[in-house]
């Protein structure tokens, strides 16, 4: 049985690796990497926290930690859109800044920092910036955990613009993306 080199899951019978996606042609060994068991979940595969999320470890993928955490609880995207509208907006600020760190956890770094988003709070082209980072976010992240995430930037901006409710669709789409990489 061959394994990947990348991670040291076992590669599948078409060439690649279902864990990081790497090709067998990019290399294999024979067997997984000293002390670690090729059956290992990806719930299970060795990740140490006091590494950091940016150091490379067996196991870690590329700069990304495990999807779970204290910050993967399930949120409704309808629920979340109703609290919005009921408490005028408070949950929605709320929602930002938890969701913020939440993509920022999920990506491994601050992707976009706590003050741009306040910033963002008084001035919307900052907030559409902030937007327009999470956007990109979780398209690069959401393909690692199996997740299907088109961009959707352009959509939020004009429904914004020409229309005013662009961040409702926003604040759907993202928590249902969200939901989905955190499997719920």
């Amino acid at each position: 049985m061959a394994f990947c080199v990348k991670c040291g899951f076992s590669l599948s019978e078409t060439g690649y690796c279902a864990h990081c996606n790497a090709v067998a042609s990019q290399g294999s060994q024979q067997s997984p990497p000293q002390g670690e068991s090729p059956q290992q979940g990806y719930g299970q595969q060795g990740y140490d926290s006091s590494q950091g999320y940016g150091q490379q470890g067996y196991g870690q993928p590329q700069g990304f930690p495990p999807p779970r955490g204290d910050h993967s609880e399930f949120r409704s995207p309808v629920n979340c859109i109703l609290l919005t509208i009921f408490t005028c907006g408070i949950y929605y600020i709320y929602w930002l800044w938890v969701t913020n760190k939440q993509i920022n956890d999920l990506v491994g770094r601050e992707h976009v920092s706590s003050g741009m988003l306040i910033l963002g709070l008084f001035c919307f082209p900052v907030m559409w910036y902030n937007w327009y980072k999470w956007d990109n976010a979780l398209q690069d992240t959401a393909p690692r955990y199996n997740v299907r995430y088109n961009a959707n930037f352009i959509l939020w901006l004009l429904l914004t613009i020409f229309v005013g409710f662009g961040n409702i669709i926003m604040v759907f789409q993202v928590q249902d993306t969200l939901n989905n990489i955190y499997g719920r």
